[in-house]
């Protein structure tokens, strides 16, 4: 689950300030594919949010040990699963 993490957030807000500063069309991109490309990235951004808020509804809505037990039948690497939802949080 863990590995190099795209910040989906912080590629939006470039592509857009390349938009403001006059940057973005360093390729000879017009101002519409920069904004498409900035959509983009604002979509997966929201799609993580909602991986992780799914994940933590999961967690949240049982007892630590029925947690537990769920990611032992799944096979899931319960620290795995944590330290990735603190990753996509941004506190590692």
């Amino acid at each position: 689950m863990s590995g190099k993490r795209t910040d989906y957030v912080g590629s939006a807000k470039a592509n857009l300030r390349s938009l403001h500063d006059g940057s973005g069309y360093r390729n000879g991109e017009d101002a519409l594919v920069v904004a498409t490309i900035s959509q983009v990235y604002a979509t997966l951004a929201l799609v993580e949010q909602q991986r992780i808020a799914n994940i933590l509804t999961v967690i949240g809505d049982e007892e630590p040990d029925t947690v537990t037990e769920v990611f032992l039948r799944m096979g899931v690497d319960q620290a795995a699963v944590r330290a990735d939802i603190a990753a996509a949080l941004g506190w590692l």
